[in-house]
Parts: structure tokens; sequence; C-alpha cells
């Protein structure tokens, strides 16, 4: 944030020299450990192009802290593979957040370069940033330069999957919202009303939407398909 918000600095990658001179090593349980510049790993793995979702954690029940991105990163699954692991089943440290090597398949994972078309900001963590399809946001770890490749197991926290309530059911997983209207906003009768918004379970497909007009005594169901 200093260096968007006071240096007032913008990420330029063609002639800043950050991706020559940003490395990242990835290490641990591996039979081909390496470190290799961002320039070094463009030229070595594929780069992708994807819409994904961003949701933060704490994102209430139709919150506006959820939105789809286009986003360009390096396949995490690719630069594992390459460091040829020992282990199948371990676990991922990347900075401060473990990630199971399973998820990297089951989930998409990306070492994030740019988000809808430019560069990522410094405030999120230029020059790379991990990140991942499901979870919260806040698993997604800023300026990556190590990661390491441990036997350890895991075991998934609840907060990984959205926030609790002291019953022990999620208050916002699924998380649904309808944005392009207000609340108490009234209809003329016969009035033909276009609905626009989101549903996102993090780990889990949605496959339906169902919306009430009576305060929950009958339902529509809007089917889903394809979702990821």
């Amino acid at each position: 944030r200093y260096a968007n918000d006071i240096l007032e600095l913008q990420p330029d990658p063609e002639n800043d020299g950050m991706y020559d001179a940003w490395t990242i090593t990835v290490d641990g349980e591996v039979d081909n450990p390496f470190t290799m510049s961002l320039s070094e790993m463009l030229e070595t793995f594929p780069v992708e192009t994807r819409n994904m979702a961003f949701e933060c954690e704490i994102n209430p029940m139709g919150g506006p802290l959820i939105a789809n991105s286009t986003m360009t990163g390096i396949p995490l699954s690719a630069i594992i593979e390459y460091a040829q692991p020992r282990v199948t089943n371990g676990t991922l440290d990347i900075w401060d957040y473990d990630t199971p090597m399973q998820w990297i398949e089951d989930y998409d994972a990306y070492l994030m370069l740019e988000l809808d078309g430019i560069p990522i900001t410094y405030e999120q963590g230029y020059p790379v940033m991990y990140a991942t399809a499901m979870g919260g946001a806040f698993m997604n770890q800023k300026q990556v330069s190590h990661i390491t490749v441990t036997d350890r197991d895991f075991e998934v926290p609840a907060y990984y999957l959205g926030v609790r309530t002291d019953d022990g059911v999620y208050a916002n997983n699924p998380n649904c919202g309808i944005f392009n209207l207000r609340e108490g906003q009234i209809f003329n009768l016969g009035e033909e009303i276009e609905l626009t918004g989101y549903a996102h379970a993090m780990c889990l497909n949605i496959t339906a939407v169902e919306l009430s007009f009576d305060r929950g005594a009958t339902w529509i169901t809007m089917p889903v398909e394809d979702a990821d």
C-alpha cells in the first residue's frame, strides 16, 4: 500500500526489471529443487488466462466482497510437476498458509501475474501472487518467493471454507447475492424484473439457485450447469 498510495509506483514489468530480479525457490520433498526468476519461469512453464472467483472469507451473505475476475498466471500444477515431488498427498508450504497438494489437482491454483488484463498492483503483491479458486481469498499469498513441498498431513481448518456460527453451520457458504436491486425496492404489478447476481460455495459447485417471493412459502428453482 505504501508503494501504491505514497510512492505512487505503477508496476511496469516490461521496463522495471522486476521479473528478472524476482526469484522463486521450490524445494523440500522433491527430486528437482530449483530457483528461477519470474522471467525464466515464463519461458519454462505455460501461462493461462481464465475467470476466477475471489471472495473474502468474511464476506456476509449478499455482501460486496466477492467478484469474478480474469486472472493470468502460471499453473502451480506445472511448477510442482517440474520439481518432481517425492510425495503425492503432502502439503505445500506457501508463506504462512498450507495447501494440500491434492488441491492443486482438484482446484485451480496459479502464480498470478495479471488481474483483469493488467499487472497486479503492489498492494496485491506485485510481481507475483499465489491465487487459488477455492476457499476464501485470504489463502492467496502476496509476493511469493518460496514454495516448500512437505510430507505433512493436512486437516482442513473450518475457516478455510467460510465463517461458522456458534452452532457449527456456515454463515456464508454457500453465498448468494442479487446486486442490481436494492432492499425495499417496489415494482409495479406485472412489471418484468431481471435479476442479476452471483452464487459461490468456495470448494463446492453450485447446482441450483432458488428464489422465493413470498417469504419462503414457495420457491422457484433455477438449475445451474457447468459451474466450477
